[in-house]
């Protein structure tokens, strides 16, 4: 179409009124790059608005241009939010398609249709097919199209086709973990297409959008909340020389923080937020962030002080996202929470940067099981994050030889209401099920911690670390890298039509070479994959009699068999539900926080 008008436009308009319209993404672009943290991130930002009383939310700008071709507009600046979008109302709608008896609720129906409309239009090809409202780069149209249509997938032969893949899997996920209820999916709907806002800014041409977008990123519009406390300091500190230090001191603190593996660290705002976290103890949003420094920083002196710090705060945040200690230092305890990838508890870690190693190793503990615990207890994220900054002030007021009696008292917000948080991890751990992805993660991560708790109870020298525990078999630049299966003990292929068969108790940690070569034979023929494992837990479904072990070793297997007896001759539902208990008691033996 032609260009309406010769002079920008920039409307801003919710996420119903943005999809009014379609958009190609033009040759010229990179394909779609965003990873999971990147969805991830999205998802936090929109679930956190979702679940606050703000009535709007602005996601942000898109440079589009006026198209001659079929689309609406040309996609200059905010591919990658757009395409995630679009899979968001994919998913939201294919999640509406399943409330029951939809086409029997007039209201339901007439949503389900109004939100359909926003992810595809006409094509105007006179067959009256459906294409998506948003033209991905052409290496991933087949595959969004088919997501759709729910037609067969295309053989994934490029990067854009297995991010695209990767982000929708992400997205059911993340609606798998927060809106499983189909009953909160049209009230989601309202809120998402409805209070959700975009300014798009429309210009006549390519060429004009494309030097628009250039001049915009070089001339840094659009400030963040990190942009705004820097002209905080900068106000407060009128000499030129030190403004040029403090100048390059955030710049520094920026660089390494662009270093960090977790993307969602990688900004200054996280760093601030975390900061003002542990300077207030109050659970400070991004809008609120530039007032509260505002008022900390009322001096030359104290801005000065503070940028100064920046370069060694973002090195600490740098080292604890590598798993590290702030200072550096090899560290066990991050693996589970790197593991899963969250960071919500990175402020209270980095408030305790200043303890000595040792203390620091014992906060390390308590925080990564808390955190564990809230991700397994399904305890809403905006919960966990209200304990945070109470949390990390506690700790940041600590002195460096804090006793373990201190930063345990400290850590009082975290272990309120913990009772009846091990209550729902207990069955929510009852639930989990292999052939669901987060499930078989979740999975994978219990039977690795609790198989090198058993080595610790049995003092095994040379225990491997939780991270060499967690891996999987796979072939990476054509080298076998060899890790641990998930056996089913009694198999599922025979007992497909149980589910039990395929819970936590009825399932252990075993090599991929002595696993398969096993086959699904019944329990008792697999006794000789269990005997010869390296892991103490997987040897313990054996008889103490068939092992070949030390004392202490026995010691651990004989109490193991008090609660999970070794019967693979007849290994049926009480079995498995034996075998749930032990992994319970072992895992609550594991933990660093009170459990009663």
């Amino acid at each position: 179409m032609s260009s309406p008008v010769l002079i920008p436009q920039s409307p801003c308009l919710s996420i119903h009124d943005f999809f009014q319209k379609s958009y190609v993404v033009p040759e010229f672009q990179r394909g779609y790059a965003w990873k999971a943290e990147h969805v991830k991130a999205l998802l936090d930002d929109l679930r956190e608005f979702l679940d606050s009383p703000s009535s709007v939310y602005l996601l942000g700008q898109v440079i589009v241009a006026y198209s001659n071709s079929d689309a609406d507009y040309i996609l200059i600046d905010g591919q990658q939010r757009i395409t995630t979008l679009i899979l968001i109302l994919i998913v939201l709608h294919k999640r509406f398609l399943q409330i029951p008896n939809i086409h029997m609720n007039m209201s339901l129906n007439f949503k389900a249709s109004r939100l359909g409309a926003l992810i595809m239009r006409d094509s105007g090809n006179h067959r009256n097919e459906l294409r998506a409202n948003v033209t991905v780069s052409e290496d991933g149209i087949d595959l969004l199209e088919a997501l759709i249509h729910n037609k067969e997938l295309p053989v994934i032969k490029n990067w854009t086709q297995e991010n695209l893949l990767d982000a929708f899997d992400t997205i059911n996920e993340y609606f798998d973990e927060y809106w499983s209820d189909l009953g909160q999916i049209p009230s989601l709907y309202e809120k998402l297409v409805n209070r959700i806002y975009m300014v798009r800014l429309e210009l006549p041409e390519i060429d004009t959008a494309v030097e628009t977008f250039e001049k915009i990123n070089n001339r840094g519009l659009g400030l963040s909340s990190s942009d705004l406390i820097k002209n905080v300091i900068f106000y407060r500190v009128q000499n030129d020389t030190l403004q040029d230090e403090i100048a390059a001191k955030w710049g520094n603190a920026a660089e390494i923080l662009y270093g960090c593996q977790t993307s969602r660290i990688r900004n200054m705002e996280y760093l601030l937020r975390a900061l003002i976290f542990k300077t207030t103890g109050d659970l400070v949003s991004a809008r609120n962030m530039r007032t509260l420094w505002a008022q900390r920083l009322d001096t030359q002196q104290r801005a000065k002080q503070f940028a100064l710090s920046l370069p060694h705060q973002a090195k600490y945040l740098k080292n604890i996202d590598l798993g590290k200690t702030p200072n550096g230092n090899d560290i066990q305890a991050f693996q589970g929470s790197r593991y899963f990838g969250t960071v919500q508890h990175f402020p209270i870690l980095l408030a305790g940067a200043h303890l000595a190693a040792d203390k620091f190793e014992f906060l390390a503990k308590i925080v990564e099981d808390r955190t564990v615990i809230s991700l397994f207890s399904k305890e809403r994220p905006q919960d966990y994050e209200r304990i945070v900054p109470k949390w990390s002030y506690a700790i940041a007021n600590l002195s460096q030889n804090a006793t373990l009696e201190e930063i345990r008292e400290a850590s009082e917000p975290a272990f309120n209401d913990v009772k009846r948080i091990l209550e729902l991890v207990r069955v929510n751990m009852q639930m989990l099920r292999t052939r669901n992805s987060t499930g078989k993660k979740r999975i994978r991560y219990l039977l690795a911690r609790i198989s090198r708790k058993v080595m610790f109870d049995a003092s095994i020298p040379a225990i491997p670390d939780l991270a060499a525990i967690l891996k999987t078999s796979r072939i990476t630049q054509g080298k076998s890298i060899l890790g641990y299966d998930i056996e089913h003990i009694r198999p599922i292929s025979t007992y497909s039509g149980e589910d039990i068969t395929d819970s936590l108790g009825n399932l252990v940690l075993a090599h991929p070479n002595d696993n398969r070569s096993a086959g699904n034979e019944d329990p008792l023929s697999k006794v000789e994959v269990y005997r010869t494992s390296n892991l103490l837990l997987t040897q313990s479904l054996c008889r103490i009699e068939q092992l070949a072990i030390n004392s202490a070793a026995k010691s651990v297997v004989n109490r193991i068999h008090e609660v999970s007896p070794p019967y693979l001759h007849e290994w049926n539902d009480e079995s498995i539900q034996r075998r749930f208990e032990l992994y319970w008691q072992i895992f609550l033996s594991d933990l660093a926080i009170p459990v009663k």
